[in-house]
């Protein structure tokens, strides 16, 4: 908010009023859009004539706004799945569902050999019963859920 719209509201001068004493077109002049800078000087001499106003540099933001957070939206966060395709997936840390396989799972070309992402090898053959359905657990704790068909 500007110098000059801050006093404006400050001392709740009628726009209307000083719309038609000015010759301006209606609702030209709307707070919470800015005043147009072609009728600053002459709203200025309006207000230090009829309501004392005396600043240099009406247009200097007074009131800078606060900066909101900047908020990113994550689809499905935390979504409780309602799959029945057979394929394992985990929980990651950002709440989003991973596929097993597809994240940690990687072959060597040249050997063949299957290698697991270190952390998310399976603990043991035993199954257990949580939330979502049946599942295993890796050695970091995180918990894979095999949805069953």
């Amino acid at each position: 908010m500007t110098r000059i719209e801050l006093f404006i509201k400050e001392k709740n001068v009628p726009i209307t009023k000083m719309e038609n004493d000015l010759g301006l077109p209606n609702r030209s002049i709307q707070l919470n859009r800015g005043i147009p800078k072609k009728y600053v000087d002459v709203i200025e001499g309006y207000l230090e004539e009829n309501y004392g106003y005396d600043y240099d540099n009406s247009l200097i933001e007074v009131d800078e706004p606060e900066s909101k957070p900047e908020s990113i939206k994550i689809w499905n966060k935390n979504f409780v799945p309602n799959y029945k395709d057979g394929i394992e997936r985990f929980q990651s840390n950002d709440g989003l569902w991973r596929r097993y396989k597809d994240t940690v799972v990687s072959l060597n070309k040249e050997t063949g050999e299957i290698k697991v992402t270190k952390g998310y090898e399976r603990v043991n053959d035993k199954e257990y019963d949580g939330e979502f359905g049946s599942y295993w657990l890796c050695v970091n704790g995180t918990k894979v859920y095999k949805f069953s068909k």
